[in-house]
C-alpha cells in the first residue's frame, strides 16, 4: 500500500455498498473499521462520533 493505492476503501455514507478488490481488506464507513469477509465489508468497530460531532449533528 502507499498514498495512491492504500488498499482500502471509504464511503461517506453508512449502508452504502462499497465494491473492493480482492486485494483490498479494510474499509471505512461512517468513521467505523470494516474488514471484507466473504466478499463483503462487515463491520469490526462500531461507528465512531466526538462531542463535536453528536452536537453539530445530533443537536446533543
Amino acid at each position: 500500500p502507499n498514498a495512491f493505492k492504500p488498499g482500502f476503501a471509504v464511503s461517506t455514507k453508512q449502508g452504502i455498498e462499497i465494491d473492493f478488490t480482492k486485494s483490498e481488506h479494510t474499509g471505512a464507513e461512517g468513521l467505523r473499521i470494516l474488514e471484507a469477509k466473504g466478499g463483503r465489508f462487515v463491520p469490526v468497530t462500531e461507528p465512531f462520533t466526538s462531542a463535536l460531532f453528536r452536537k453539530v449533528h445530533y443537536g446533543k
